[in-house]
């Protein structure tokens, strides 16, 4: 047997003391140190329930001086339908801590008067419930009025004047819902935050998410209307539910607050670390575990109440027990301000609400629509901005209304490894958060459910887990890796002669003559330098070898191109007669299915005579890079990757997302060449390369999205930003 001493019990009677947070009045139930309680969690929840599992059995014990039944067959005589508020405390260290609130009436309690026994099942007080059951419709018109400004590209300026902030509209209906809400915060909408910053912890980008503004659709749409509205009703469920289509944003309550954070937001928090030597009994044979997935969607759909537009991520049904569909539904809010201004006759409800983003203008005391946020606010983009996290699988495909957009980048997979029950010691000290992963020897593991023994003092866990280690992959770690040139090598800043191979295999990039040599620029890229390429001479060579043996090959290139349309290339790589070149085409005529905004501005891609004029993109280049019409020139790094799988196709990806197949006109086998960067021989880039890695075979699924992984984290790259 193991046995673990913590001070937990009164040391004078033997029983856990409670007391009435109001009189403090001090009882004794019958057997409390024998009890349970219980941690469970619904689906789709962050927060867990702390129960009580048994009941309370209050008696009179004269010899003891205790006349509990006494007590409680006062207030049924006086007050029985009063609530009575309890906390449970812990000594720990000479001091009693709370560990549990509850709350009970005597009405909802058993009589046994013939053996002057009463007993009652006490609910948990920590103000979830008080949330969850009181589905109260709050008018949100009852808040502050703010003016929300928008300056329309193409039609007549706005002034919304009937317009709320997000952030007011959440901490009103919280405390509308619950009175015992002390308050609301977020790191993610800056709402009252931990950490304030103007960068949003998911995406790593400028947050466009702290100034959101809601009115009324009516008030918005086209035409004006001729008198604004004075009552916008919601739910807290509601106004959550369609938050967490949106953003993928969930609650969670902790000491009376209400926290609204993405969900990646709680899948960081670190607890217990069971991997300590002081576990080491207790989890010695404990790494048993099966598969639960009867909550694993085999695909995700959205839906949107004013138009018909449909979003869906597909993933392999092979790893689902039971093929369904989970359906997110962004129900009375919709973010498409430009549908509800240029086509409104689309519109199929004058009801509901419009969030737009925003930023203060001290000037004019108004807060102005950010255009480029919001043309990145609509559910296509926010899907792949903030969906990328707790989904099925790895492995997943993104489609938007009939088209695909090919594989859809995944950051962390839902967890469904479920490890056997098994007990540990939770005693003074232990900080203990249900929501919290716990460390072991088969990696995080997210609680499942779980029970606490009072006589014991210790925790019953049954944890999840899902795939690990995926951060911590370097390029070296998979087979074949051809060659790695990375802008944070040992080289100082300045003109380089040599960009370092890390691959092992001494396929440095060089360049002897100085005034054709790149220049390494510190501190450009999520911090870390890169290779500064002039449009003008500058380049670099390998010495001979084969890129893509036995027609098979991985490459991936981190790159931003500065040049604004022109006819020539701006070559990337180049080997032999096979080039890797991006260039902006002016002369695009409009393709099917793309706005006619997004036309004239693609990449166009060739690989010698090995690629038929393939265009890189559509809409989804247009966005990743960020051009915009005045410069056609790229704001942001991008990922390409050309991944070479089979004998005739080739298929390309940009920022892990938009599958590509190239077919191949010539599917030899490339010779023994240098491999050249940043000219063809004839131009020359303008731009900056950060890494690029080759393997000498082409990656699987997995372990091209791992290296993605790799890339998009270190560069702080995401899709559509």
């Amino acid at each position: 047997s193991i046995s673990f001493d913590c001070a937990y019990a009164s040391p004078s009677l033997g029983f856990v003391q409670l007391y009435d947070e109001s009189t403090f009045t001090e009882v004794y139930p019958l057997g409390f140190i024998e009890s349970e309680f219980g941690y469970i969690k619904d689906a789709d929840k962050v927060y867990f329930k702390k129960v009580f599992t048994g009941k309370l059995s209050f008696t009179n014990r004269i010899a003891s001086g205790i006349s509990d039944y006494d007590f409680f067959l006062d207030i049924e005589t006086n007050n029985k339908c009063d609530k009575i508020e309890y906390l449970l405390k812990k000594l720990c260290d000479s001091t009693y801590i709370i560990d549990w609130q509850a709350y009970f009436s005597v009405t909802s309690g058993e009589w046994d008067k013939d053996k002057c026994i009463f007993k009652v099942k006490p609910i948990s007080d920590d103000n979830i419930d008080c949330m969850e059951d009181n589905d109260v419709s709050v008018n949100i018109m009852d808040t502050n009025a703010v003016t929300t400004f928008y300056n329309a590209p193409t039609l007549a300026d706005r002034n919304y004047t009937n317009t709320r902030l997000l952030n007011d509209v959440l901490e009103y209906i919280a405390a509308q819902t619950c009175n015992r809400i002390r308050g609301v915060v977020s790191d993610f909408f800056q709402l009252n935050p931990e950490n304030t910053s103007t960068i949003n912890y998911v995406t790593g980008e400028i947050n466009p998410y702290t100034q959101i503004t809601i009115g009324a659709k009516i008030d918005i749409k086209e035409p004006p209307p001729s008198s604004l509205s004075t009552e916008g009703i919601m739910t807290w469920k509601e106004l959550m539910r369609s938050l967490n289509a949106f953003f993928n944003v969930f609650w969670s309550i902790e000491n009376g607050i209400v926290r609204v954070e993405h969900i990646s937001y709680f899948e960081s928090q670190a607890g217990l670390n069971l991997t300590l030597s002081q576990y080491d009994k207790w989890t010695l044979n404990t790494n048993k575990y099966s598969y639960n997935k009867d909550d694993v969607p085999s695909e995700e759909n959205w839906t949107v109440d004013e138009t018909s537009s449909i979003a869906k991520v597909v993933y392999d049904s092979y790893c689902v027990k039971n093929p369904f569909s989970k359906q997110y539904n962004t129900g009375k809010i919709t973010t498409n301000l430009i549908l509800l201004r240029g086509s409104p006759e689309s519109v199929k409800s004058d009801s509901g609400f419009v969030i737009m983003a925003t930023i203060f203008n001290s000037g004019t005391n108004k807060y102005d629509v950010l255009s480029w946020a919001n043309n990145a606010f609509y559910l296509f983009s926010l899907i792949l901005k903030f969906f990328r996290h707790n989904r099925s699988q790895l492995i997943a495909e993104f489609f938007y209304g009939n088209t695909s957009y090919g594989n859809l980048f995944i950051y962390t997979e839902k967890k469904t490894k479920r490890q056997n029950d098994f007990v540990i010691p939770l005693c003074c000290g232990d900080e203990f958060h249900p929501s919290e992963y716990m460390q072991t020897a088969l990696g995080n593991g997210d609680l499942a459910q779980g029970s606490f023994k009072i006589k014991s003092d210790t925790l019953t866990v049954g944890l999840l887990y899902g795939e690990e280690n995926l951060n911590d992959i370097v390029p070296s770690d998979l087979s074949g890796l051809a060659l790695w040139l990375k802008g944070d090598d040992a080289n100082a800043a300045g003109a380089i002669s040599s960009w370092t191979d890390q691959s092992g295999n001494g396929r440095h990039a060089v360049q002897a003559t100085g005034a054709n040599q790149p220049t390494k620029v510190a501190g450009i890229l999520n911090g870390l330098p890169i290779i500064r390429f002039d449009g003008t001479n500058d380049s670099l060579a390998t010495s001979a070898f084969q890129p893509f043996p036995s027609k098979r090959g991985s490459l991936f290139i981190v790159f931003k191109c500065f040049q604004p349309i022109r006819t020539n290339k701006d070559p990337l790589v180049e080997w032999s007669t096979t080039s890797v070149s991006a260039y902006l085409d002016p002369d695009s005529g409009p393709t099917a299915g793309v706005p006619t905004t997004l036309n004239r501005k693609f990449i166009q891609e060739s690989i010698g005579s090995s690629f038929v004029n393939a265009r890189i993109g559509e809409n989804i280049i247009d966005t990743i890079l960020g051009y915009t019409a005045s410069d056609y020139g790229y704001t942001n790094f991008v990922l390409f990757e050309f991944i070479r799988n089979s004998d005739a196709t080739v298929d390309c990806y940009g920022n892990g997302s938009r599958k590509l197949p190239f077919t191949l006109a010539n599917p030899n086998q490339p010779a023994s060449a240098a491999f050249t960067i940043g000219t063809d021989g004839a131009q020359f880039l303008k731009g900056d390369m950060a890494e690029i890695i080759l393997y000498d075979s082409g990656l699987s699924d997995y372990n091209r999205q791992r290296i993605e992984l790799y890339l998009m984290k270190k560069y702080a790259l995401f899709p559509f930003a």
